[in-house]
């Protein structure tokens, strides 16, 4: 099945609204919507520690003003799409 580049920006765009601002600022992820997030959206997510969770958050939280912009979302997703480099799937 082929998949349109603009669809999968898109869906990555409407996954971070989805989670951002259930707390606070709508435009944000808080350390809670980014861990339900990555718990819930993402395979790996159930597998991962509280404590690497928590680094998650820290590393991308580069302003460091305790939320996740969606820039800041961004280099997250760049992290994910470079650790499936190493393995790409077969059936794409």
């Amino acid at each position: 099945m082929a998949l349109d580049v603009e669809d999968i920006m898109l869906f990555l765009v409407t996954l971070y609204l989805k989670y951002s601002g259930r707390e606070g600022d709508p435009e944000t992820l808080t350390k809670q919507e980014l861990r339900d997030l990555i718990l819930t959206e993402l395979p790996f997510g159930k597998k991962l520690h509280p404590a690497e969770l928590e680094s998650f958050f820290e590393e991308l939280d580069l302003n460091k003003d305790n939320e996740v912009n969606f820039v800041e979302f961004s280099t997250f997703l760049g992290s994910l799409v470079r650790l499936y480099q190493d393995e790409p799937r077969k059936d794409l």
